[in-house]
């Protein structure tokens, strides 16, 4: 298991308790899998996003097999300059989105970025809350 192995105990907890598993999210840097515990979070490149339809991860292991995937195929690049994370979320549907993303602790950074990227919203990770950009 991996460091991002954790999250496992709290979607099981969500599970158990009848709530719905969709809408969480989860950031994390690629080269010691650690989770930033604060900043502002948005796509850096909307080229690499990829889209799976959640009965095609299954359980925890098939997600754990799409994130090494995922980041296997985007390593080399801007991943491997450690100033990049690998976002990912989980939508009401279930389907989940991988992306590389970055972190920036200034929400005015993050919404200009985010704009010009055509993001409808940046994610704050410290109150685990979604800021939608305004149009």
């Amino acid at each position: 298991m991996t460091e991002f192995s954790n999250r496992e105990g709290e979607l099981q907890e969500q599970k158990e308790s009848g709530k719905r598993m969709g809408r969480w999210n989860m950031t994390l840097a690629t080269d010691n899998f650690e989770v930033p515990e604060e900043g502002y979070v948005y796509t850096a490149d909307k080229e690499s996003t990829r889209i799976i339809p959640g009965e095609h991860v299954g359980g925890w292991a098939g997600f754990e097999e799409a994130m090494a995937e995922f980041i296997e195929q985007n390593y080399h690049g801007k991943l491997e300059t450690g100033e990049f994370f690998v976002g990912v979320w989980q939508d009401e549907d279930e389907f989940y989105h991988f992306d590389i993303v970055k972190v920036s602790q200034s929400k005015a950074e993050a919404m200009a970025e985010a704009e010009k990227n055509g993001q409808r919203a940046i994610y704050d990770i410290k109150n685990d809350k979604i800021i939608y950009i305004k149009k």
